[in-house]
């Protein structure tokens, strides 16, 4: 399973990003492709953090 992320993250859109993911079905390996996102600030590399965790 793989999800892409497209855009700038920043602390608006990183608790939107946590939602988009299907935690309870999703296989034990996920690959996230950052390519063609941007990555703002420091909430943002939290949420990933928090994604990556959960």
């Amino acid at each position: 399973m793989s999800y892409t992320v497209i855009g700038p993250l920043f602390f608006g859109s990183s608790n939107d990003l946590f939602e988009r993911f299907s935690y309870a079905s999703d296989p034990a390996q996920v690959a996230i492709d950052l390519s063609r996102a941007k990555i703002w600030e420091a909430s943002a590399v939290a949420s990933l953090d928090a994604i990556e965790t959960k």
